[in-house]
C-alpha cells in the first residue's frame, strides 16, 4: 500500500472503522512516518453489532502516538 508522511486522528468523532452486522468486519491498514491518535479518536476493527470475529488492525509506523483516550483496537462478541 501507499505510505502516508503523517496520519492524525483527533476528536471522538474521528475514526477509521470496519464493522459489519451481516458478516466479518473488514481488515484495517494505516501505513505512515507518523500517525498520531489523539482526544478520543480511533482506529477500530468490530463492534457490539459484529457478527463472527474482529478484523486485524495493523498500524506500520516510524513514529505512534496514542494519547488522551486515543485508542487501536479489534474486538468481536459472542453470537448466538
Amino acid at each position: 500500500g501507499s505510505l502516508a508522511s503523517s496520519v492524525q486522528l483527533s476528536g471522538p468523532d474521528t475514526r477509521i472503522i470496519t464493522d459489519s452486522s451481516a458478516g466479518v468486519p473488514g481488515d484495517i491498514t494505516v501505513n505512515a512516518d507518523t500517525a498520531t491518535i489523539t482526544n478520543g479518536a480511533a482506529i477500530a476493527a468490530g463492534s457490539s453489532s459484529s457478527a463472527g470475529p474482529a478484523g486485524k488492525v495493523t498500524v506500520t509506523a516510524d513514529s505512534v502516538v496514542i494519547s488522551a483516550e486515543g485508542q487501536i483496537f479489534s474486538r468481536s462478541f459472542a453470537q448466538n
